[in-house]
């Protein structure tokens, strides 16, 4: 139900991607059952980047490095950002970072999340 909407919004039908997204948010407020044993795929931790058919671009599995594999990093960023019911990423804001990082790094990450789409997140029956 949730793929139905991610679908319509990945297709620029905002409207009925959002239609999608609040039957399936019904239906899981009706059948709590049902929503306690996929909780994670409701309602999960960490923003859903779209296609979920296809990897995150920057993921292992994209990228092709083994869950086990080790990976060197120049450094990280912290960064916080609402995300639009559009699934943009919105108010993207730089809380701190460490290592060797530059500031061209810093706006290409500010690109990426921009030009990501991420599925709208529900709570409480709300975007």
């Amino acid at each position: 139900m949730l793929e139905a909407g991610d679908w319509d919004l990945l297709f620029m039908r905002g409207r009925r991607a959002e239609e999608k997204y609040k039957e399936a948010y019904r239906f899981f407020d009706a059948n709590p059952e049902v929503t306690a044993a996929i909780s994670a795929l409701a309602y999960p931790g960490l923003p859903v980047v779209l296609p979920v058919f296809l990897p995150a671009p920057n993921s292992r599995e994209k990228l092709e490095i083994a869950a086990d594999e080790q990976v060197n990093y120049f450094g990280y960023f912290d960064v916080s950002f609402a995300i639009g019911k559009n699934g943009k990423a919105r108010r993207v804001n730089f809380l701190g970072q460490g290592g060797e990082v530059t500031r061209d790094m810093k706006l290409r990450l500010g690109d990426y999340l921009k030009n990501l789409v991420f599925r709208p997140r529900y709570k409480n029956g709300e975007y």
